[in-house]
């Protein structure tokens, strides 16, 4: 029986090798791309909300009417709290309008905390204590 030569077994060698580390190379740059594209979004998006503000202008009965007073528009909604009571809203506002979230929720309860809360920037909150240091 003859085998093949140290030379041609060389050469398969090399030649899986290269083949294999073409495969893989094209799989990592694959994912390096979809990892890249995911972060520059993100990052995108946490700019954008270092703009973003929300002002609670009063409460009542009804629930808070909140202004955007930054420079970023927001489309998604928000989210409220009074006290233990949460409720969403999908309400977009614009940069300078006003919004009254009519929550049903009670907010206006001494000692409760009212909170609003964006959904497209969720670090972008504005907060107060029903009858210390809210406006009504």
């Amino acid at each position: 029986m003859k085998g093949i030569s140290p030379l041609m077994a060389t050469v398969l060698i090399v030649a899986f090798t290269l083949a294999v580390a073409a495969i893989i190379g094209g799989w990592l740059t694959s994912i390096s791309r979809t990892e890249t594209s995911t972060i520059e979004s993100g990052m995108s998006t946490q700019i954008e909300c270092t703009k973003a503000q929300i002002d609670i202008v009063s409460v009542d009965s009804d629930g808070p009417v909140i202004q955007n007073i930054g420079q970023v528009n927001f489309t998604s909604g928000f989210a409220l709290v009074c006290g233990t009571n949460t409720s969403t809203t999908s309400t977009s506002l614009n940069v300078g309008e006003f919004l009254d979230l009519t929550s049903g929720t009670g907010c206006n309860t001494t000692g409760n905390v009212v909170r609003v809360s964006s959904i497209d920037c969720p670090g972008t909150y504005a907060e107060c204590t029903y009858g210390t240091d809210c406006p009504s």
